[in-house]
């Protein structure tokens, strides 16, 4: 078995990763906001590792020499966002909660305002004197 050397480890990412890279600390920023909401909590834990791993990935890859980073930043930002996604912290995910919850608010005011057939008319002050 050959020796390898830490500069080339045979790896898809043989630059070193850097604790402070951009993506990882913008993963942990948005994980601490969405734990302040309590939008994620300990069941979420592996998948938020799952997801600083692609972000640790992302910025190892964005570390290489300029035109080698391409097709690893291209391969993970899928997979990535998808991990996000399934965390509920994509703004497509959020947008959809929010209308959801708009919809159910709008069919309970529907439901307490009144039968069906009631009359829908508004009343106007100039009316009431016909």
């Amino acid at each position: 078995m050959s020796e390898t050397t830490p500069e080339d480890d045979g790896a898809l990412f043989p630059e070193p990763v850097t604790p402070d890279g951009r993506h990882a600390t913008a993963f942990r920023r948005a994980f601490t906001a969405a734990e302040d909401s309590n939008l994620l909590g300990d069941v979420d834990a592996a998948l938020m590792s799952v997801a600083l791993a692609g972000a640790a990935a992302l910025d190892r890859a964005e570390a290489m020499p300029p035109g080698k980073s391409v097709y690893p930043v291209a391969q993970l930002l899928g997979p990535t966002r998808e991990v996000l996604e399934s965390l509920k912290l994509s703004p497509t995910v959020r947008d959809s909660q929010i209308d959801d919850e708009l919809k159910a608010a709008l069919n309970a005011l529907n439901e307490t305002t009144g039968p069906a057939d009631a009359d829908p008319s508004v009343p106007h002050p100039e009316d009431a004197g016909h």
